[in-house]
């Protein structure tokens, strides 16, 4: 697993390279203003569902430092739905950073990945 992932990680960064260059680039020249991204990006988001939401938010905002700063991810956190800011906050970004980021390291450094912490009742799949 630890190969393809890598395999696919190194296909895929021109591919993402490509993206994050062209599309804001043709946003601007179309004159897409800052109002109109933030229903855009609403609606990324919405289409991800709950459950595409649990799985990607986590990483999209942990990305989201490293490109835009922390003011950048957090002005994207602000305009989140409130539940779903409540479910980032108190449940996925913990379950991120307590199971699916020290796995993924562990792929990377070829060790051994550590147990699975389960959520709880409360967790939403």
């Amino acid at each position: 697993v630890r190969k393809a992932v890598g395999e696919m990680t190194k296909a895929m960064r021109p591919h993402l390279a490509e993206e994050e260059e062209f599309y804001p680039q043709a946003m601007c020249e179309k004159g897409i203003t800052h109002q109109e991204f933030q229903k855009l990006e609403q609606r990324i988001v919405k289409s991800l569902g709950l459950k595409g939401a649990r799985i990607g938010l986590p990483n999209m905002m942990e990305c989201m430092v490293r490109w835009s700063g922390p003011e950048g991810a957090e002005t994207f956190r602000k305009n989140l739905p409130g539940p779903l800011r409540y479910l980032l906050k108190s449940k996925w970004v913990p379950e991120y950073e307590g199971s699916i980021k020290p796995l993924i390291t562990s792929m990377k450094d070829s060790k051994p990945p550590p147990p699975y912490k389960a959520g709880g009742c409360c967790t939403v799949m």
